[in-house]
């Protein structure tokens, strides 16, 4: 039998610090492996402390009726940016909504977002493909604006934000709001 090391490997990537997943399964030798470049700090993502990282989930049957991709919600750390910015970092660097956030009793943006994401009871669909989903609460409409991510495959919260209205929302999933 050949030594391991002596086996041909296929590298897919290479970085200074490498994540090495074998191809192979268990007890068979590794014939090919796959080196993945680690995420970028802002694409990881924000984890409470239970440890809970998917916030929420746009399902199978809900992708289906407003066309779009199922898949689970997550808070990423983001970058700051009026125009580009979008995540933890995007959300906290406006310090008036981190205040309004705190005044209606939330502990942090995390909390918040996960509240929104954990169940929402609407979804409205902006013109550039993104999904705001929508938790009703007394006179707010807290929203979460959420993008899919292709790299991660996963809707990633963009901003969260509580208002008072409900702008010119299309919703595309659940109850309008009265």
């Amino acid at each position: 039998m050949e030594n391991e090391e002596d086996l041909p490997v296929t590298v897919t990537a290479v970085t200074t610090s490498m994540i090495v997943e074998p191809q192979a399964q268990k007890g068979a030798a590794v014939t090919q492996m796959t080196i993945k470049a680690p995420l970028p700090v802002e694409k990881r993502t924000v984890f409470g402390p239970s440890g809970k990282g998917d916030l929420g989930t746009i399902t199978d049957e809900m992708a289906e009726k407003i066309e779009c991709k199922a898949g689970v919600v997550r808070l990423l750390n983001g970058v700051e940016g009026r125009n580009s910015g979008y995540g933890l970092k995007h959300i906290e660097a406006k310090e008036s909504r981190g205040k309004q956030i705190a005044g209606l009793g939330y502990r942090n943006v995390f909390a918040y977002v996960s509240y929104i994401a954990g169940g929402f009871d609407a979804i409205a669909l902006q013109d550039d493909g993104r999904l705001v989903l929508i938790k009703r609460n007394g006179p707010y409409s807290h929203q979460c604006v959420c993008q899919w991510d292709e790299d991660l495959e996963i809707w990633s919260v963009t901003t969260s934000i509580p208002m008072r209205r409900e702008r010119d929302l299309k919703i595309v999933w659940g109850a309008e709001w009265n």
